[in-house]
């Protein structure tokens, strides 16, 4: 932690008490002493600035559960954005995700903490790719990019030809059934919860696979004895802080961009207003319109999830 001006001091320690109760289990005692005096500190500036934090499900838990106002996945986010009435939002994700806000808030300051919080997703595919892509698939076939697993995996729910673009997640493309069946050998008990992102092998012989809306959906729920969530490290440490009495497995594919987020850098974009996002109006304007029809689709009345059994009814995408 770089902030030496902050210490924790008996008002710290007891503001936060209800908080490390919390973390207790996935924080050690000496991290709390640096992280809680900046968890009090942020909190203290988003009420002077009017701010709210937007904290991904792959953010760590002391940025999740101790600084994040709204916590979700990025369309949860997307919709939480459009409806604040805060005049900044600091985006604790990646740089899309900003985007997006920013977009759909025109008017409000939008921050992230780190420029180089990117996504492998997004570096995969241009406007120009899409551009091209509409042109030599005219009218309406479905076209769902930019996540190759992604789209084969929809695919595999509808009868709908699905045209795919060759992105991949650089934390679930590395996942494997040969992982699977190694945590299924040393954990017979345990339900495997697979993210949509995962290659089809992997989803196939999986207990159950959704977004990571859905996942956490289900562990809260049904509140199973052992669980393994195929998905990005932090993903189980904070559904685990609201499921205590599961025993999560955590095969660890940490997702670097994710990382860059920190309580630090947090706290200094609240300070200086560090970095503003922007994105030009003329583009603004076009995406605005694609964006706000995602987030108008009425929610469904639980996360979405992928039907296993529906799956087996083989359709593949087009890949391009």
């Amino acid at each position: 932690m770089a902030d030496g001006s902050l210490a924790f001091t008996p008002a710290v320690q007891s503001a936060t008490a209800p908080l490390w109760e919390k973390l207790s289990g996935h924080v050690t005692p000496l991290e709390w002493r640096l992280q809680a005096p900046l968890i009090e500190e942020i909190n203290r500036l988003k009420r002077e600035k009017h701010a709210v934090i937007l904290a991904h499900n792959y953010m760590t838990p002391e940025i999740f559960h101790g600084v994040g106002d709204f916590v979700g996945d990025s369309l949860g986010l997307a919709r939480e954005a459009a409806r604040s009435d805060a005049k900044v939002i600091v985006q604790a994700g990646v740089h899309f995700m900003a985007e997006t806000s920013k977009v759909l808030c025109p008017d409000k300051t939008v921050l992230i903490p780190d420029l180089h919080a990117g996504c492998s997703l997004a570096a995969s595919i241009t406007a120009a790719d899409v551009r091209l892509i509409k042109q030599r698939y005219p009218g309406l076939p479905v076209i769902l990019l930019p996540d190759e697993f992604l789209a084969r995996n929809v695919a595999r729910q509808t009868p709908i030809g699905i045209i795919a673009w060759r992105g991949r997640c650089e934390v679930h493309e590395r996942f494997t059934a040969e992982d699977i069946a190694e945590m299924r050998a040393a954990w017979p008990d345990a339900l495997v919860l697979a993210h949509p992102e995962c290659p089809t092998e992997v989803i196939e012989a999986s207990d159950f696979a959704g977004s990571t809306a859905a996942m956490s959906d289900f562990v809260i729920r049904r509140r199973p004895a052992r669980v393994v969530l195929i998905t990005e490290c932090s993903m189980a440490d904070n559904v685990a802080c609201d499921a205590p009495e599961t025993e999560f497995v955590r095969p660890c594919n940490l997702c670097p961009h994710m990382k860059r987020i920190t309580l630090d850098n947090i706290l200094e974009a609240l300070r200086h207003d560090r970095y503003e996002v922007t994105v030009p109006e003329d583009v603004a304007m076009r995406a605005r319109a694609a964006v706000q029809r995602m987030i108008d689709l009425p929610p469904p009345a639980v996360p979405a999830r992928y039907d296993l059994v529906k799956a087996r009814h083989h359709v593949d995408v087009e890949l391009i």
